[in-house]
């Protein structure tokens, strides 16, 4: 309905600009901090991904929110993308039918969503030559 489409838009922008706050101005202040960044973006973020699986209860929105996640850290290559889409359809698998009311499936379901933060690592793995040339 119109209702969850606005609730999901909602939720993904407060998502995605934590996320972008975390990572683009928090994070490189030390350095050594850009490494912990799915660590952090984890504990951060957690809240927001719970109140948008309880609020958009449908199917999809969670992979919808991966795929969101995954074009924002995809700016140096493709893999960033492909590695949401996948950790996305684990998660929404993880949470999907009547176990998307119960706590312990959303934190597992949160567990492996959190992994598609660590998307510029994936860059950094496959494509070394694309990622260094970007950070410079």
């Amino acid at each position: 309905t119109t209702k969850d489409l606005i609730a999901a838009g909602a939720f993904a922008a407060i998502y995605l600009v934590l996320l972008t706050v975390l990572a683009v101005m928090v994070l490189p202040i030390v350095p050594v901090l850009y490494l912990a960044t799915p660590l952090i973006a984890g504990i951060v973020l957690g809240t927001v991904y719970l109140l948008y699986c309880v609020k958009v209860p449908k199917t999809g929105a969670i992979f919808i929110l991966a795929l969101l996640v995954g074009a924002i850290t995809s700016m140096a290559s493709i893999y960033p993308l492909i590695a949401a889409a996948v950790w996305g359809v684990v998660a929404e698998g993880i949470a999907a039918g009547k176990r998307r009311r119960s706590p312990n499936a959303l934190a597992a379901s949160y567990c492996v969503f959190n992994l598609t933060s660590m998307g510029p690592f994936f860059s950094l793995l496959l494509a070394k030559d694309a990622f260094l040339s970007t950070c410079v």
